[in-house]
């Protein structure tokens, strides 16, 4: 995941409104201080270095997948439903048009 450069300074502004400092946020998440600094400055991130890094500032990120006209959150915090349909820029998805979910081949 590629954040952009405006993004990564919007996180950072709101860790200063929550007056955390990168070290400590470091400290919290467990991500090395230059990791936050990265995020901070746009460059590339893993979703799960994402979520650590949001989570710290006490959020949580969800992963809308968009295929066609529809489109599914997959939240991913804890009690979360894989497959939540959401409402697309051309309307109510409507419950027929989510896919089943499938079990991953082992």
């Amino acid at each position: 995941m590629n954040p952009s450069s405006s993004h990564g300074a919007q996180l950072a502004e709101i860790r200063k409104q929550l007056g955390l400092t990168q070290a400590r946020l470091s400290v919290t998440t467990g991500l090395p201080r230059g990791r936050i600094s990265q995020i901070e400055c746009g460059e590339t991130v893993s979703l799960d270095v994402l979520r650590a890094y949001v989570a710290g500032l006490g959020g949580e990120v969800d992963v809308i997948a968009r295929i066609g006209r529809t489109w599914i959150a997959v939240a991913c915090g804890e009690g979360s439903v894989l497959g939540q349909a959401l409402e697309g820029a051309d309307g109510d998805v409507g419950a027929g048009r989510v896919p089943e979910r499938r079990e991953r081949p082992a």
